[in-house]
């Protein structure tokens, strides 16, 4: 949990890692990945969905009618952006199992892109509860595809400090 110096015990079982050998088959933490990828995928074109169909209500009220049809614009941009990213994740998740390098670093630009509008979205009160939970399954997605253990099946190499 805490950054250790080049020089601690390399005998120490409980910091060494367990690098991906071929032959191995898919890591579980990139299958963890992939499962939560999914689910954020589905949840996104869910919420993108509920966005651009919301009820829009017509008031009397013209200062009250322009919040609401500012609040619509913004609901039907960060859909847009949630179902666009859905589709993006969706057609980037069988790179990842084939641990494809690139297409793992353009799904963490997608979830980096899409857990921004999400949050922001959220802040500014333009969606619900879900979507903080769409974007801590993104987060931890991203965390589980970029693990020390599984950068040799993504064709990169140990790092000097970790091996």
């Amino acid at each position: 949990m805490f950054p250790v110096s080049h020089n601690s015990d390399p005998g120490d079982r409980n910091r060494a890692i367990r690098y991906w050998k071929p032959g191995d088959g898919t890591p579980g933490v990139v299958k963890t990945a992939v499962v939560l990828f999914l689910i954020a995928a589905i949840g996104l074109l869910a919420s993108g969905a509920m966005m651009w169909t919301a009820h829009r209500p017509v008031v009397e009220d013209a200062d009250h009618m322009a919040y609401i049809e500012t609040l619509s614009s913004n609901m039907r941009w960060v859909g847009s952006v949630q179902v666009i990213a859905a589709v993006v994740i969706a057609l980037l998740i069988p790179g990842l199992v084939r641990g494809n390098g690139r297409r793992r670093r353009w799904l963490m630009i997608a979830t980096a892109v899409v857990m921004g509008f999400t949050l922001v979205g959220w802040v500014f009160n333009v969606g619900g509860l879900e979507q903080p939970l769409l974007a801590l399954a993104m987060a931890l997605g991203a965390l589980a595809m970029y693990r020390p253990a599984v950068r040799t099946f993504f064709g990169e190499t140990p790092s000097e400090l970790e091996g």
